[in-house]
């Protein structure tokens, strides 16, 4: 790994400056370090507990971009070991205190997780990892939700959907379950539902999931 001693001060000297906008820089010195699987477990290890946005954003860039170019089972367990860290998302735009992520990176971990969703052996994984991010995401959108966030938590539910309710129910909670639904039954815009009629496998993927959904049992917590 060449983490050495500069790379991994300047690093710290990210973390503790807080919100600095320096998610770019930490992302290029991650980079740069990695040229293994151990070497990217090593940064998960030093990083996904991180107060600072700036360093999880790089660390979970890292992970995505996956240039030591490990297997997609080890980068979602990775990124599962990012999500297990998540405390909350910031309430403001221009202000990210302590322990909190923007909603763009929530958005970046969730598409990575789907990018590396292992289909045949998820449920092997500690999915309930992602109950409180999906939790507070699902909170955030409340009030202003958008086709795209409706299509990106779909994407993120199919894979334990085809798997199965009792895979889906160990990473969604009722509060989730019921926003979902409501979302799917009533498109937060109109044009959502001719954009179906143009893509039956999008029309698919929503009806998958859904009737995953209504079959788990309301009391699912």
């Amino acid at each position: 790994m060449s983490l050495g001693p500069e790379a991994l001060a300047e690093l710290r000297d990210i973390e503790e400056a807080g919100y600095s906008r320096r998610s770019e820089r930490a992302y290029a010195i991650m980079r740069n370090a990695v040229g293994s699987r151990d070497d990217l477990a090593t940064l998960v290890n030093l990083f996904a507990a991180s107060p600072s946005h700036d360093i999880i954003g790089g660390l979970i860039r890292t992970i995505r971009d996956n240039e030591a170019n490990i297997a997609v089972d080890e980068s979602f367990q990775l990124l599962l070991a990012v999500a297990k860290e998540f405390q909350g998302i910031s309430g403001t735009p221009h202000h990210c205190p302590p322990g909190m992520w923007h909603r763009g990176t929530v958005e970046t971990l969730i598409g990575s997780i789907v990018e590396f969703w292992p289909l045949e052996t998820a449920e092997t994984y500690p999915l309930e990892t992602l109950r409180p991010l999906l939790d507070a995401w699902v909170h955030k959108l409340r009030g202003y939700v958008t086709s795209s966030d409706v299509d990106l938590i779909e994407d993120l539910l199919l894979g334990a959907a085809v798997r199965g309710t009792f895979v889906l129910a160990r990473c969604v909670s009722e509060t989730v379950r019921t926003a979902i639904i409501g979302w799917i039954r009533n498109p937060p815009d109109n044009g959502r539902a001719y954009i179906r009629e143009l893509d039956p496998s999008e029309s698919e993927k929503e009806r998958t999931v859904l009737d995953a959904l209504l079959a788990m049992q309301p009391a699912s917590q």
